[in-house]
């Protein structure tokens, strides 16, 4: 729906989606099914990259986040 803005196959084959107000879902088993996460705000979360096994994460009002452990 419009609160999701990407998703992310991540190395370990997990799938995290992000979007508007902090959302993070995460499936491990090829989409399936999701879990949601509370990452600590709620604002939106524009684009997620990863390089080097670290989640680099931007969004709304200067957000800029990071992950060791994949979210």
């Amino acid at each position: 729906d419009g609160n999701i803005n990407g998703a992310l196959l991540l190395p370990n084959k997990e799938i995290i989606a992000y979007g508007r107000y902090g959302m993070l879902l995460r499936s491990n088993d090829q989409g399936n099914s999701w879990q949601q996460k509370f990452i600590g705000t709620q604002r939106d979360i524009y684009d997620i990259k990863l390089k080097h096994n670290v989640l680099y994460a931007v969004g709304g009002n200067g957000l800029f986040m990071t992950s060791t452990d994949y979210g």
